[in-house]
């Protein structure tokens, strides 16, 4: 059909395809950055998440409580991202 899958996974002996924030952050600037204008992007992610100052949080494998807000993942940086898209 024309579409591609991008898998970070913590099993993957790759250190590029490891679920850490920057492999995400580059996955995800380079999915919006290439996809089209009448492209669908969808992004999964399975995992946990927290509030840090009422703001939703992804957390990657190396976010650690006390520094959880430089380590995880705003989701509003991601919505961001994604809306930025042409897709």
């Amino acid at each position: 059909a024309g579409y591609s899958v991008v898998t970070l996974h913590s099993e993957d002996n790759r250190p590029t395809h490891q679920p850490t924030k920057n492999n995400i952050e580059e996955e995800l600037a380079r999915m919006c950055q290439t996809a089209g204008r009448d492209d669908l992007l969808l992004v999964y992610f399975s995992g946990h998440g927290m509030l840090i100052d009422g703001q939703p949080y992804l957390l990657t494998p190396e976010t650690r409580r006390l520094n959880a807000a430089r380590q995880a993942l705003s989701l509003a940086e991601v919505e961001r991202q994604m809306q930025a898209s042409p897709a």
